[in-house]
């Protein structure tokens, strides 16, 4: 998923929000927010749900041209003066509806195409969903509660290529991966993170049928837009870097993304990032290699999250890929070629 800079009339609306004209009250403000999501609830549920995966791509071009719509009406509002909590969260719900935009570009334009990078952007636009409808509970627009688009999304049509496990087993010997090697050069920070996207791909080892690529950067920025909301990753600086996995196929079986924070997390970092992920779905425990985390199934493949431990977190693995054996055999292909 790429994250695009918010949108021009989006920055605007943001810089009036901080100067302020003072001559509207924060209730009549609510109030005038509270209506342009009315009008953007009720265009979104003129739109005819997508009932495959096929319909994806224009039900979420449709959306998006409608969250801008909203962006530019919100930014005709006369915006209270001082910091009042109100006009602080109206900042903040502005500058996600612009977000919530770019992912819905993303979805639209690899929805049919490549699967596992629309659930991972649904997945990421959910994460932000969830966080504008805190906002505009702050804000006191309950018309700002959007429902949900994906939710009753049918199972895809297209599937997420699957291969046989390799008759040939990974090494399954425990690697050290406290400190997966970084020594690559920072590749991009994504705006508005602080976070660097580093490259990780030519420092792993090949073996048996395992290879590995850097993941494209759009697919790298989807786990930092989750690392950013999350309350315990969002103010913790570090590097994220993005690896394709393959067994010798055309199309990679998993993508796995490593994030390293600058000092150690807490506890509940990994449970944070992994409730974000699944939204309404059902977590549950499981272990792949040496790692130890949750996995949350959709109907088009399986998300792992995991820490290197439970109590001090030095870092944090997002798997995606098609099926739990898949993400298995994927994970301890990963691990051998950090080990080298």
């Amino acid at each position: 998923m790429k994250l695009r800079a918010m949108s021009t009339v989006a920055v605007l609306m943001v810089a009036a929000a901080a100067c302020g004209d003072g001559g509207v009250s924060a209730s009549d403000f609510a109030n005038e927010v509270d209506a342009v999501c009315g009008t953007l609830a009720a265009d979104l549920s003129d739109l005819a749900p997508p009932a495959a995966a096929a319909e994806v791509a224009g039900y979420s071009a449709s959306a998006a041209r409608l969250y801008r719509d909203a962006i530019a009406d919100l930014s005709k509002l006369s915006v209270p003066g001082g910091a009042a909590p109100a006009v602080v969260d109206a900042k903040a719900f502005v500058a996600n509806l612009g977000q919530q935009a770019a992912v819905l570009d993303d979805i639209a334009a690899a929805a049919g195409v490549d699967q596992v990078a629309a659930d991972a952007s649904i997945a990421a636009f959910e994460a932000l969903a969830a966080t504008n409808d805190d906002l505009a509970d702050g804000i006191g627009a309950e018309r700002c509660v959007l429902d949900p688009l994906f939710s009753d999304l049918a199972p895809p049509v297209t599937t997420v290529p699957t291969t046989e496990p390799p008759v040939t087993n990974p090494p399954v010997t425990n690697p050290p991966v406290t400190n997966p090697p970084v020594t690559n050069p920072p590749v991009t920070s994504p705006a508005g993170s602080n976070k660097t996207i580093v490259t990780l791909g030519a420092d792993l080892t090949p073996n048996g049928v395992f290879t590995f690529v850097d993941a494209a950067q759009d697919f790298t920025q989807t786990y930092v837009t989750l690392l950013d909301i999350a309350p315990s990753t969002a103010s913790q600086p570090g590097t994220v870097s993005g690896v394709e996995v393959s067994d010798g196929g055309t199309l990679p079986i998993a993508r796995i993304f490593v994030y390293l924070p600058q000092q150690p997390l807490g506890p509940n970092s990994v449970s944070e990032v992994a409730g974000l992920l699944a939204g309404e779905g059902v977590l549950a425990p499981a272990t792949f290699g040496s790692l130890t985390g949750q996995t949350v199934t959709t109907d088009t493949g399986v998300f792992f999250i995991a820490g290197n431990n439970a109590t001090s977190i030095a870092f944090i693995v997002w798997a995606v890929a098609p099926s739990v054996e898949t993400l298995d055999i994927a994970i301890q292909g990963f691990l051998a070629g950090l080990s080298g």
